[in-house]
């Protein structure tokens, strides 16, 4: 009785956290934190934002912003980076805590670029990830206006 007992429980257990709608929580390199909370990116007919290059070691990536709007946009050193897995995109948990308050502005009809590290969130593996960053739109009437321009890249 205790046997089968112990079979049915083993049993049980090793089907928990195999439905469907779990979310994978790690891999051999990084830890997935939780289900993306972006909904909307690139919003923002007036802002553009594009992978210009990641490093051969994987280990940093550039971005260019690009705007056309009214006025001038900020954007800071805050971005998250997510992960695609069965048509769901995914937030990485950050393996180190940074915190930085600079804003960078982008005028009308420029472009600037930044460089970002991909190590605070562990070793990338192969597959297909996008970095989130948050921008502020101001307006002639210096209205601020949050997005989050997003952009795709896979690591190989």
């Amino acid at each position: 009785m205790k046997k089968s007992f112990f079979i049915l429980l083993v049993l049980l257990l090793s089907f928990v956290g195999c439905g469907s709608n779990s979310i994978p929580r790690t891999n051999n390199s990084y830890t997935i934190e939780t289900e993306s909370p972006y909904t909307i990116t690139n919003d923002i007919s007036t802002a553009t934002l594009s992978i210009n290059e990641i490093s051969s070691d994987k280990k940093t990536i550039t971005v260019a912003f690009s705007y056309f709007g009214e006025n001038h946009f900020t954007y800071g050193d805050h971005y998250k980076i997510e992960v695609l897995q069965n048509n769901k995109w995914y937030s990485l948990k950050e393996s180190e805590t940074f915190i930085s308050d600079v804003g960078y502005i982008v005028e009308n009809g420029q472009t600037s670029t930044a460089s970002y590290n991909l190590n605070r969130f562990g070793t990338l593996s192969p597959g297909h990830y996008r970095i989130i960053i948050a921008v502020t739109n101001y307006t002639e009437n210096e209205n601020k206006t949050p997005h989050y321009l997003s952009a795709e890249f896979d690591i190989e």
